[in-house]
């Protein structure tokens, strides 16, 4: 669990048994927070037992802050004049591996993005590949399986099916996936969201415009095809 209160953040590993507070500068914290819906902003935060990772900005500046022990202590990276003026996501694929994207302001219905990985637990991040020659426009969800396959999803343009590119090469290359609403919502506009993962299953949560519900789609091959899922 975690609760924002007036001067950060708690997080609870048991239950609500007993807190600890995150270490993040309240400067940066507001870029954390979504003041509409009372609580952070979907994709800036990771909180599981083994790894706990959140990702905020202060003008220009990007901090990522880290815990593998549940809080007792933290890593903390700065990554100096990196933020665009756009969403932050970060994730882990494992202990060692994760990613971080960093968005631009959207100008025109563009977006561009600049993906970042990680391959020891988070005490250093680099940049790799990108969308933004494939399909610069407004992303909505980030994911990576393992060290080389990785998706990022866009917001609905001229297709209102889910528009979803995987690369399988760690960010070099990028291909559109071909996932199709059903029949039922095939008018509505889908808006995919992260990913989640469980070993090779993934699940591709989409959000619908019209019908104002998310539905799942559910991948067992790695995510080269989703089915739908009732």
């Amino acid at each position: 669990y975690y609760m924002p209160y007036s001067n950060g953040i708690k997080l609870s590993y048991n239950k609500k048994n007993s807190w600890v507070d995150v270490p993040i500068p309240n400067e940066y914290l507001i870029s954390n927070y979504n003041y509409d819906e009372g609580k952070l902003k979907e994709n800036t935060y990771y909180i599981t037992h083994k790894k706990t990772a959140f990702i905020s900005n202060f003008n220009s500046d990007i901090l990522i802050t880290i815990t593998d022990d549940k809080g007792k202590t933290w890593n903390k990276v700065e990554m100096k004049d990196a933020y665009q003026g756009g969403d932050l996501f970060i994730g882990f694929s494992s202990q060692d591996f994760g990613y971080c994207v960093i968005t631009t302001d959207v100008a025109m219905g563009k977006q561009y993005s600049h993906v970042y990985i990680t391959t020891d637990g988070g005490k250093t991040f680099k940049e790799i590949g990108n969308t933004n020659e494939v399909y610069p426009h407004i992303i909505t969800g980030v994911g990576f399986l393992d060290e080389n396959i990785g998706f990022i999803g866009f917001r609905y343009e001229n297709d209102n099916n889910p528009t979803v590119y995987r690369t399988e090469d760690l960010g070099k290359t990028w291909d559109k996936l071909d996932i199709k609403l059903p029949p039922e919502y095939s008018s509505d506009y889908a808006t995919p969201l992260s990913m989640k993962f469980d070993k090779d299953n993934i699940m591709l949560p989409v959000k619908l415009r019209d019908s104002d519900k998310i539905i799942n789609f559910i991948s067992t091959y790695k995510g080269l095809t989703f089915e739908y899922s009732e």
